[in-house]
């Protein structure tokens, strides 16, 4: 008896959640559908941006805001007219955000060879050319893109595979426990139809947030990149280039990639509390290129910030993570996000390998002809996990046939890198470091992704050996396992505070590891060593503002 009631009871208990999820999920559709069938539709946006009308998102210095929309956060960004970003534009000047200036107090540094002793950095604060200030606290960062992604039908966007198959699993492995196992059902039944009902919540959440995100970008446009190779024609551009538009809460905390979270019972986007993909505008290659440079005169540094996403990361994510860092990193440049074929699956990491190499000739075209065609001063890139391997090997390519390229690559940013550490130290880093302003790998022993990535390979990683075994001349290695306490380990370089601040000292202001008074030096053999960040100099700012730019 007291197992069919333990049976029925955890059968009705997973079955509640699946209905329960089928009603949230039907109110925030009519919901979303309602609210959003006033916002402007770009479904017939131009592939050439017109050059004609003035620039329509220039920032508001003073009167009235823009009015709020009626999902009640912030007023939708003009994603409906395409001459947002003509070669004429200009734009008004954004608030100002900068570092807070705090006292430093510090303590003293351990006795080290002279160049591992640490000074002081700081940034001032300044206007950012790319954030325009929205309704309600609202900020909207422009970004620029290029991937080699082939456009993809929003129904083929769908999470079946990475997100239905799994809850099916998770419902059928609970009647299997229910079913099959009564000796542990008698004991534990509540636990055990808790636990199905929470992972198929949890599953369901993350289908429909998913599902319901296309449903909202299929209303504002068409165009949507999926996993599939873009296979351009016979003399086409290789890649496929516009701009887009992400918008950044009021209380967005640095670090955090604000996205509807299952534990707040969160069902719908909400610009006041996420970050979100507002815009794709898709630009001819000519005018694309015009209006980057002309952008690029107008910002504060005639620079550009590379981002390229790893594993298991969709387009729409990429861009949204390029905007967060432009954010939270103040650049004083132009933000651009690079974004491979990722197939965007857990289930996906030997198709990624094969992706990330198929895009590297790619990524050494777009390099270059950001530098040929904009005149850039400098070109700074953040890779993470596997998009490293994109990185080295278009590097490895451009400083070989570009003689130049030491005049225009900036700081080489390396964070977790999922690349073979024997062929980094023996085959690209003697090639690459010469012709760079400054490389910087990131480490940590924390790593788990890499730890199973290394398993895989039956070789060690780049991002998860030990920071005393990846020490390059000319390169500076940095330990982060003491300050990272993410999940897997695998995210820190967006994700984490004191990675964010230590990236702004490095991006912006060109400061070097000895600079940056929250690093602490490990010496290991004469002068060379690597860095490990300081618990104690950790989320302080110091009061000077040296800085080595040119």
């Amino acid at each position: 008896m007291e197992q069919t009631i333990a049976k029925i009871a955890s059968t009705w208990l997973v079955r509640a959640g699946v209905p329960t999820l089928a009603l949230a999920g039907a109110a925030t559709y009519f919901s979303t559908v309602s609210n959003d069938s006033k916002a402007p539709n770009t479904s017939n946006v131009p592939t050439q941006v017109a050059q004609s009308e003035p620039d329509s998102v220039s920032e508001p210095t003073g009167g009235s805001a823009p009015e709020s929309s009626s999902e009640g956060a912030s007023a939708e960004p003009n994603v409906s007219q395409p001459n947002a970003l003509t070669p004429d534009t200009t734009i008004a000047d954004s608030p100002k955000i900068g570092l807070p200036q705090k006292k430093l107090s510090t303590p003293k540094a351990p006795d080290f060879p002279p160049t591992f002793q640490p000074q002081t950095a700081a940034a001032p604060p300044r206007a950012m050319s790319q954030m325009q200030q929205l309704a309600d606290g609202v900020k909207q960062v422009r970004v620029f893109y290029a991937t080699d992604r082939d456009s993809a039908d929003l129904r083929s966007q769908i999470p079946w595979l990475s997100g239905v198959l799994p809850m099916c699993l998770a419902i059928a492995a609970t009647f299997g426990i229910v079913g099959l196992a009564p000796s542990i059902t008698k004991k534990y039944w509540p636990l055990v139809a808790l636990g199905g009902l929470v992972v198929v919540s949890f599953l369901g959440h993350s289908i429909w947030i998913r599902t319901s995100t296309l449903l909202r970008m299929s209303q504002r446009y068409d165009l949507v990149f999926g996993a599939e190779r873009f296979q351009p024609k016979v003399r086409q551009y290789p890649l496929q280039v516009g701009y887009c538009d992400v918008t950044i809460p009021p209380n967005h905390q640095k670090g955090r990639l604000e996205s509807p979270k299952w534990s707040r019972l969160e069902w719908k986007l909400d610009e006041k509390k996420h970050v979100i993909l507002q815009s794709i505008e898709p630009a001819e290659e000519t005018t694309y290129f015009q209006t980057l440079a002309d952008r690029l005169k107008q910002s504060e540094r005639n620079e550009v910030l590379i981002f390229i996403h790893g594993y298991n990361v969709s387009f729409a994510d990429a861009v949204r993570r390029t905007g967060q860092l432009y954010h939270d990193l103040e650049f004083p440049g132009i933000p651009l996000c690079y974004s491979w074929p990722s197939a965007n699956m857990i289930s996906g990491y030997t198709r990624d390998e094969a992706a990330v190499g198929w895009t590297v000739a790619h990524l050494e075209k777009f390099l270059s002809d950001v530098r040929q065609r904009t005149q850039v001063d400098k070109i700074h890139i953040i890779a993470h996990s596997m998009g490293n391997r994109a990185l080295v090997g278009a590097l490895e390519r451009l400083v070989l046939r570009d003689p130049s390229a030491q005049e225009y690559l900036g700081q080489i940013v390396m964070a977790a890198p999922d690349v073979d550490s024997g062929e980094l130290a023996n085959r690209y880093m003697p090639t690459i470091i010469p012709k760079v302003e400054r490389l910087t790998l990131y480490t940590s022993q924390n790593d788990k992704a890499l730890l199973a990535s290394a398993a895989l390979h039956g070789a060690t990683r780049a991002g998860y050996q030990p920071a005393s075994e990846l020490i390059f001349p000319g390169a500076e290695t940095i330990d982060v396992s003491s300050i990272d306490t993410g999940l897997l380990g695998h995210s820190y370089y967006g994700e984490h505070p004191d990675l964010i601040m230590d990236l702004q000292a490095l991006v912006e202001l060109n400061q070097p590891a000895k600079l940056r008074n929250w690093l602490s030096p490990i010496a290991v053999r004469d002068d060379q060593g690597y860095w490990v960040f300081a618990r104690k100099r950790v989320a302080t700012q110091p009061e000077s503002q040296p800085s080595t730019r040119k």
